[in-house]
């Protein structure tokens, strides 16, 4: 099955729930609810052959809930947990709450005052509401102090049972199953269902890409599995007790083969390098390396150097930096290894001149010195990343959403999942031809662009700030050499080079242009600004830093 998307499948138009204008008011009452049915939906109709049967009777007892329970449904999975009180789930789409909660439990979705520790439940409610159930109304402490008070002198069960007559509560069943569903259709699971509302889709334009089932980005339930168990390790890493070190070093074993599925070779290799550095700080140097080199994502190879360095593997150093050197990752690693022999910096190549600041109670140093730079008679704009991003996202729009494989999983994304991934162009370049090889001038291409696109979602085009008369003024005053050069500084490494762009565009009265950093009196020159200072120096492209000093 093959799908081309504009927001919407074709076929699905007239049958799928309508997704409402948020800002035409207030959503339909159907609004959170068709979110969820309409996930499920996808994810059925895209990977039924890899659920199980209990996957597959929980995405039928919620699409077959009654409109209130649905209704109810939906907007618990946009709460956070792990649990709920009743009380605050009021509202005005949900007709009779009460048979709501019933039917909810009856399907097991939820669990009705389940076991909780008391000290937790009580943080879920307010002062008032524990004095009024504890009969406290004269105590005057904290909320801190005032559950304190309730655990010293009352037992765990009369705790629970106190709350549960005057304040029940409840938490999510299958959550797992709701976990598997979202990985499914948002393809990770930093995603959730709030994507939907924070993306707005009733009223975003979504460029039109292929969804292929054929390409999926799980090819088998094991690849499912995976993910979920690794993300479940990377949460485990982030609780407060840490994992023993005989864990992470297992961890290794298990983590150790290479992943031909992207998204779990990034899982993979991310794992890696923070197992690493953990073991790292736990002195475990040896176990450290064993990390770092079944990674394929920086900094692992940078990581290794100095660990090698440490223990005095000075051979093994120079064989990294050699390999880095000659095929290196990102730029970042690029310019470690270059520095990493010498131990001294790199030649600072653009210029940075001072500037008394006039007025120090100023809201905006970058503003304010674009009226400095305006008092010259000159123009400034205040674009920083913007600029090469848009320029970018203009030159290779045709790359951002050429169908590749895993790029785009479900019918609601703005980019491709890899945009950032280091092999962005390489997974592309069979499929679409390169602006910089092709016949047509990058200034008629950029402008072609901007006016078929124009309003279009694209994660790297801004169009509220880089607008028509923005462009027209970068691409009068750059022209195509100068274009050309910003583009190839951004293609070794995209994810580098999104941060750290000089803060503003000036053109002066003869229409030549500069990039601007503008520091105030206490800043100081960042590492991923450095690297675009020094690689448009490099390039010969205009660029300065401008410092704001105090009068003495």
């Amino acid at each position: 099955m093959e799908i081309t998307l504009s927001g919407k499948r074709p076929s699905d138009v007239d049958s799928s729930p309508k997704i409402p204008r948020i800002n035409e008011g207030i959503p339909s009452d159907d609004y959170y609810a068709n979110n969820v049915c309409q996930l499920l939906r996808f994810v059925v109709d895209r990977y039924s052959d890899l659920l199980n049967k209990d996957e597959l009777r929980f995405s039928s007892s919620v699409l077959d809930l009654s409109a209130d329970a649905q209704r109810l449904y939906a907007r618990i999975l946009s709460r956070r947990g792990p649990i709920f009180l009743l009380a605050q789930f009021v509202y005005r789409e949900v007709k009779d709450v009460a048979s709501a909660f019933e039917e909810l439990a009856r399907n097991k979705l939820i669990k009705s005052n389940s076991e909780f520790p008391s000290e937790l439940l009580c943080q879920k409610l307010t002062l008032s509401q524990l004095r009024d159930i504890f009969e406290l109304e004269v105590f005057k402490g904290s909320k801190s102090a005032l559950v304190s008070k309730i655990q010293d002198t009352h037992a765990e069960e009369n705790i629970l049972e106190r709350i549960r007559l005057r304040l029940p509560w409840f938490e999510l069943d299958q959550t797992d199953r709701i976990a598997t569903f979202s990985l499914l259709f948002f393809g990770d699971r930093y995603q959730d269902l709030s994507t939907f509302v924070v993306h707005d889709l009733g009223i975003l334009r979504l460029e039109q890409y292929t969804l292929d089932s054929k390409n999926r980005q799980f090819k088998s339930r094991q690849e499912i599995d995976c993910y979920l168990d690794w993300w479940a390790l990377s949460e485990r890493m982030n609780e407060e007790e840490p994992l023993e070190t005989e864990q992470l070093i297992e961890s290794i074993q298990t983590l150790k083969s290479s992943n031909t599925n992207r998204t779990l070779e990034r899982q993979r290799s991310k794992l890696l390098n923070r197992i690493g550095r953990e073991l790292e700080r736990r002195g475990e140097l040896l176990q450290s390396l064993q990390a770092y080199r079944c990674s394929s994502l920086h900094p692992a190879r940078e990581r290794q150097m100095r660990v090698c360095h440490r223990l005095g593997q000075f051979n093994d150093v120079e064989k990294l930096r050699t390999t880095i050197l000659a095929n290196p990752w990102t730029i970042e690693e690029k310019l470690f290894a270059e520095k990493f022999k010498s131990k001294s910096r790199i030649d600072v190549k653009y210029n940075t001149n001072e500037q008394v600041l006039i007025d120090p109670s100023t809201d905006s140093i970058e503003n304010f010195a674009c009226s400095e730079f305006e008092a010259r008679g000159w123009a400034a704009w205040h674009l920083e990343n913007h600029l090469p991003s848009a320029l970018f996202g203009l030159a290779y729009w045709d790359w951002v959403y050429a169908p590749v494989q895993e790029a785009f999983v479900n019918p609601f994304q703005i980019g491709p999942r890899d945009l950032y991934a280091p092999e962005f162009f390489a997974v592309r370049r069979e499929l679409c031809v390169d602006p910089m090889m092709d016949s047509m001038p990058l200034a008629q291409r950029l402008e072609q662009t901007f006016e078929q696109k124009f309003g279009i979602s694209n994660p790297l085009v801004y169009w509220k700030i880089f607008d028509e008369s923005v462009l027209e003024t970068v691409v009068r005053c750059m022209g195509e050499e100068s274009i050309r050069k910003l583009l190839q500084l951004m293609q070794p490494d995209l994810r580098q080079m999104r941060s750290g762009f000089p803060d503003l565009f000036v053109v002066k009265p003869d229409d030549t242009f500069e990039f601007v950093e503008v520091k105030g009196p206490t800043d100081q020159v960042r590492p991923n600004q450095h690297i675009w200072l020094q690689s448009l120096a490099s390039e010969e492209l205009p660029v300065s830093v401008l410092k704001f000093k105090l009068v003495a």
